[in-house]
């Protein structure tokens, strides 16, 4: 594809469709992960078509290489002047996203808050809005008594999730915050919702213990020992063999079979 689009631009300096072509030849090089010519011509397009919304996403794909090199002080300078330019709202919405990431894993979790949160305020028709959901949910998730804002996050995020993924780590992290607070047939409600709508999930396989403990917390002992059986089965007895059968003599003892 890069050696195509190049051969577009040989020689035509004034191709209708320049913009577009200079972009895709950075993307092609970035899906080929030499970042160094990906970074140079996203770099063409954003200084040779100023006027072009190709200008906007080569900032963004820019922006991404830099996350990933860990190149914090230019991506804040770039991310800073791309959303100062009144970028497409998608594109504003992602560079936000970006930024609130990466001031996060800089320890700077108060202003990464002030990121996911204007998303949220601003952009909620875009696709980043649901992701914004979570990341201020974890944040707020690791806040002392921050434990409400973050399930009222995570409940906003299961309506109509940008993703699949989104919405099962969503039920997740609610059912996970819902058992932490001893709320246990809540908690179950919450893993069900998990299994019921995202059967196919990496969320599931993690969760079937702990479905199961809530469960019996929740004095539902046989649903929960139809949960170990299932937990046992789906691992073939080897994750967690103690704690499950730990937990399946305990819903025996409740359900009155102590010779089991």
């Amino acid at each position: 594809s890069a050696r195509e689009y190049i051969s577009v631009l040989s020689g035509m300096t004034n191709h209708p469709r320049a913009a577009e072509v200079t972009y895709r030849i950075g993307d092609s090089y970035r899906q080929l992960n030499q970042t160094g010519k990906a970074s140079d011509y996203f770099l063409k397009t954003e200084s040779g078509f100023p006027s072009s919304p190709f200008r906007f996403k080569a900032a963004l794909r820019r922006a991404e290489i830099l996350d990933s090199a860990n190149s914090m002080n230019e991506l804040f300078v770039l991310l800073d002047s791309t959303l100062a330019a009144n970028p497409p709202r998608d594109i504003a919405a992602s560079a936000l996203y970006l930024q609130g990431s990466a001031l996060g894993r800089t320890g700077k979790k108060d202003v990464a808050a002030v990121s996911y949160e204007r998303i949220i305020r601003e952009y909620s028709d875009t696709q980043i809005h649901t992701y914004a959901l979570l990341a201020l949910g974890g944040l707020r998730a690791a806040e002392q008594d921050g434990a409400g804002k973050a399930l009222e996050l995570y409940r906003t995020a299961t309506v109509n999730p940008a993703t699949p993924r989104v919405g099962a780590e969503a039920w997740f992290q609610m059912a996970s915050i819902l058992f932490q607070q001893k709320a246990y047939a809540r908690s179950a409600d919450a893993f069900d919702k998990l299994f019921d709508l995202y059967p196919s999930d990496s969320r599931v396989n993690e969760a079937r213990l702990p479905r199961a403990w809530a469960l019996f917390h929740a004095r539902m002992p046989a649903d929960a020992l139809r949960q170990v059986e299932l937990a046992a089965a789906a691992t073939n007895g080897s994750a967690h063999a103690e704690e499950l059968l730990y937990l399946k003599a305990n819903c025996q003892r409740q359900l009155m079979k102590p010779a089991d």
